[in-house]
Order: C-alpha cells, then structure tokens, then sequence
C-alpha cells in the first residue's frame, strides 16, 4: 500500500502558512487600530491648535520668530566662543616657540 505523504505535507504546509499571514493581518491591524485610538497627549494638541484669526497667525508668526532669533544668537555665542578658543590656541603656540630649550 503506497501512500502519498507529500501530498498531505502540502496541505498541512498551506494551512500554517494561511494562519500565520491571518496571524500578521490580526497583529498588524490591531496596531493601527491602538494608533488611532490611542488618546492625544496635552503638549501635542497644545502645539497642534492653529489660530484661525489674523491675530492668532501674527502671535504665532512673532514666537517663531522669536525661538528663531533666540537659537541664532545662541549659535552666533557659540561660534564666537570657538573662535576665540582657536585664537588663544595660535597665541599660546606662538608664544611656546621661542621658549623650548632644543639642547638638552
């Protein structure tokens, strides 16, 4: 009697490759839906809010425009302080060239 065990490890082999891509399907649709459902944070719907008036949008145009400025004059400081390091470094080295004793 002759049996034909490959046939049936085909169809066993299709059942749990069904189940494991209904697996994925369940699992990927469960994160989406947890996405969406999930509640908006206090900072986010504070910062998500858009003025609809012209003097919402001059408001919210001038603290832009603050950070802005603010940042570039942090970043002008800090270039500035760089710059002054590298200076002092090209005075002390020049100063260091005259003292070293060559003989010893």
């Amino acid at each position: 009697m002759k049996t034909s065990y490959l046939h049936d490890q085909r169809g066993v082999a299709m059942l749990l490759e069904l189940v494991l891509v209904a697996a994925v399907l369940v699992l990927a649709g469960l994160a989406i839906y947890q996405a969406d459902h999930r509640p908006k944070s206090v900072a986010a719907s504070q910062t998500g809010a858009t003025p609809s008036t012209a003097t919402g949008l001059a408001v919210s145009a001038a603290a832009v425009s603050e950070q802005a400025a603010a940042t570039d004059i942090s970043l002008s400081a800090a270039a500035n302080n760089s710059a002054n390091d590298v200076t002092q470094t090209d005075t002390d080295a020049a100063n260091l060239e005259g003292s070293s004793n060559a003989t010893f």
